[in-house]
Parts: structure tokens; sequence; C-alpha cells
């Protein structure tokens, strides 16, 4: 699962990921937060019921600071 904010300012920009509020600790296994062309990414792998909750991307520039939230739920478990 990816989950990928659109950013459309190009210098000084930094994210700051959250998961229920709390700092999200990146972990090679489950978290994974990029930079693309046009924002940021979070791809989230093994996913699990530990998976749940509220993510949240704080974009913060020189000029602004914007959140955008995105909650995930994971019924069940993978077959694969």
């Amino acid at each position: 699962m990816v989950l990928s904010p659109k950013c459309l300012a190009k210098d000084s920009v930094r994210a700051e990921w959250r998961l229920n509020g709390q700092p999200l600790v990146q972990d090679g296994d489950r978290h994974h937060v990029s930079k693309t062309p046009d924002g940021f990414s979070l791809r989230l792998t093994n996913v699990a019921t530990e998976s749940n909750g509220t993510y949240s991307c704080t974009v913060v520039t020189d000029e602004i600071t914007e959140t955008r939230e995105c909650q995930v739920t994971v019924i069940g478990e993978s077959l694969l």
C-alpha cells in the first residue's frame, strides 16, 4: 500500500509522517518514506492489523505547513 500526498512546492520542503499522532518510525520491514518528483510517499509493506490507524503527512516549507490524513483499516490477513 502506498500513501502519496502531492506537494507543489519544490524548494526547502520536508515531510513529517505520523501514525495516530505519534512520529512514524521508519523500519525497512513495514514503513518506507521517499521523496517523489511531485511530493512524498509512504510505502506500507507486510501490512497487518497493527498497521491500522490514522496516517498523517505534514509538509513544511519556508512559507506554509499543510497536513493530510488517511485512515487505514486492515481487514483479515494476506494469503500471500
